[in-house]
């Protein structure tokens, strides 16, 4: 009865009724259940509705005009209010972003209404796509973060790659299948000091959360060789088939649960592949196809409980194993040179959000990482590269890894008044790395022509000999202050200050300042953003396991130019490469700036 006075007082024509759907969420991106949510029209009916378990809230049979979609001040958070306008067109969905009791929300509902916003997270120039928007997209394969890689900017990714952010936790992966991903951004907030790279040289993933009653996805996609040209280099068409089977299913832990919820999301995809092999030898042409599958299985699992109204918690599983078969085999690369490997990563993260007083909120993240990585040539044999010809004999690629890794988390975020404050510690690594170097035990020979392998005359030979066992730790830490400032009703500032720190490359000059500005024209549809800021780089690993492994002791690597074939002999006490740091070496910056209208 009371949806049914409320559609007679909203409506002012009998069609064009329309459905009002959005979701809650706050600073940090976690959805906000239990809030009452209203909406109002012009004559003053007014009907409320309250966010379920995925902070989700609708109301249906909404006719045009003009309304106002209001949260009161409740859970610690500020009060929200801005304009609504439907038309004949579905209404797009609403996100509400909450900030803590204090931060002023009535300027943002102005901007809202023009439009534009001032806010860092709202700039144009950032890549985003929700979880319609990946749904919709043709994404090959389901690679989510495949698909919004051309938005990077290479100058902004660091030595070890792409940052992944997934829920505030830098990880290799998305660590949950792609029906499991409700946003994936790119060059959000691109000078925020809480984060090591820019914006453009890290991906930011925010995952689905339960929702009040138990709903999934389930996926299968086929791609068969049946339907593909022929490979042009290929004697016949390769028999290839890629398999993907990918699921989620999330909602309340139980009937009636309105504080538990809980996440499963899987996917398995089975890729045999076939490489392609065009290579030249004495004895004439190489071609041929060689199998080389790669199969890849994750899981994931999570459980959400709210304490109370401010405290939630989480705790989630994931795995990611991945076994390839004839990897580096194609091309020049014989099917002997090939390798078969695994790579297989056991995760357990914990998430305490606690809101400590209505302008306060703490966020703690724990995760604990272990990986097992396992290489194995196919082949025993001293490895041949011959220029322009093939590479086969062995690909003396055996190589064993692990990792124990720990990463914490620690923000807290603070308001007051026209300032909005985050600081905290990040810590990417507390790792114990061990590596079993086995690769070119039987050494490789170089020649620079056929006529030359044909004549038996190497340009050079190259060997490792030792142990090859290094076990070293990479620990890395952040410290971040930043400070958002309404210094006007159009204009607001972001500064901050982060420093970063890492073992073997100790500096306490890492210190990276950064800010951006955004300035709202008086038209209310335009706004100027510029920004600047300093960004320290990491190593990575494999810096310090070469350090630790080629330093004379544990591996001594040789190299004898022009020596004998096919049985080179290394001389006694002939000298061996070694790796060393270099006095005055230090992490690399860069610096990055821009300006956009």
């Amino acid at each position: 009865m009371i949806q049914l006075l409320l559609l007679v007082g909203l409506t002012t024509v009998a069609f064009a009724q329309q459905t009002v759907r959005g979701s809650v969420v706050d600073s940090g991106g976690a959805v906000v259940p239990g809030l009452t949510v209203e909406l109002s029209a012009q004559n003053g009916t007014t009907v409320t509705v309250v966010t379920n378990e995925a902070g989700r809230f609708s109301f249906r049979g909404v006719s045009e005009g003009t309304y106002r979609l209001r949260l009161a001040a409740q859970q610690s958070f500020a009060a929200f209010d801005t304009k609504l306008t439907v038309g004949r067109r579905p209404v797009d969905e609403v996100t509400i972003h909450l900030v803590v009791a204090e931060v002023k929300t009535e300027v943002d509902a102005v901007e809202e209404e023009a439009g534009v916003s001032t806010a860092a997270e709202s700039n144009a120039n950032q890549a985003a796509a929700d979880s319609k928007a990946l749904e919709a997209l043709p994404i090959f394969d389901q690679n989510v973060l495949g698909a919004l890689m051309p938005f990077l900017s290479q100058p902004a990714i660091g030595t070890s790659g792409i940052s992944i952010v997934v829920d505030g936790v830098e990880m290799k992966g998305t660590g949950v299948s792609a029906s499991a991903v409700k946003e994936v951004r790119i060059n959000n907030d691109p000078y925020s000091a809480e984060t090591n790279r820019p914006g453009k040289g890290r991906i930011e993933v925010i995952t689905k959360a339960p929702g009040d009653k138990v709903h999934g996805t389930l996926n299968f996609l086929i791609r068969d060789a049946a339907l593909d040209a022929k490979n042009y280099f290929a004697q016949v068409k390769p028999q290839e088939q890629k398999r993907i089977f990918e699921g989620s299913v999330l909602g309340p832990l139980y009937r009636g649960s309105s504080r538990t919820g809980f996440l499963i999301s899987g996917s398995r995809q089975e890729d045999d592949a076939q490489a392609i092999v065009h290579a030249v030898s004495p004895t004439g042409p190489i071609d041929a196809n060689v199998p080389a599958p790669v199969h890849e299985t994750d899981f994931a699992v999570r459980l959400t409980r709210d304490l109370n109204a401010n405290h939630r918690v989480s705790l989630q599983y994931n795995v990611t194993d991945v076994v390839s078969r004839n990897l580096g085999v194609g091309g020049l690369v014989t099917q002997d040179a090939g390798v078969d490997s695994q790579a297989r990563e056991d995760d357990v993260i914990f998430n305490d959000r606690l809101i400590l007083s209505p302008t306060l909120i703490n966020q703690l993240q724990l995760f604990y990482e272990k990986d097992h990585d396992p290489a194995r040539s196919v082949v025993n044999a001293r490895k041949l590269i011959v220029d322009g010809g093939f590479t086969g004999g062995g690909a003396q690629a055996d190589l064993y890894t692990t990792e124990n890794n720990l990463k914490i988390n620690d923000i807290v975020s603070l308001s007051r008044r026209k300032h909005y404050v985050k600081f905290g510690i990040t810590i990417p690594n507390i790792s114990r790395r061990a590596w079993e170097d086995h690769t070119n035990r039987l050494g490789t020979y170089n020649f620079s022509s056929l006529g030359d392998y044909g004549a038996g005359r190497p340009t050079a030979f190259t060997q490792l000999q030792g142990n090859g066992r290094a076990v070293f730790w990479l620990n890395e830490l952040g410290i971040f202050v930043q400070d958002q400032i309404r210094l006007a009703p159009r204009l607001q500032a972001t500064v901050g200050l982060r420093y970063d720190w890492q073992t073997y490359f100790e500096s306490p000059h890492n210190v990276s300042p950064r800010g951006s500005l955004a300035y709202a024209l008086k038209d209310k549809k335009t706004v100027i953003r510029g920004g600047a800021g300093m960004f320290y780089d990491r190593s990575g690993p494999a810096p310090i396991a070469d350090l630790k492994l080629l330093n004379g002791a544990n591996l001594r690597s040789y190299t004898v130019f022009q020596g004998s074939y096919p049985n080179a002999i290394i001389p006694a006490g002939y000298p061996s490469n070694l790796v060393r740091r270099a006095y005055d070496a230090y992490i690399p910056y860069t610096v990055h700036y821009s300006l956009a209208l």
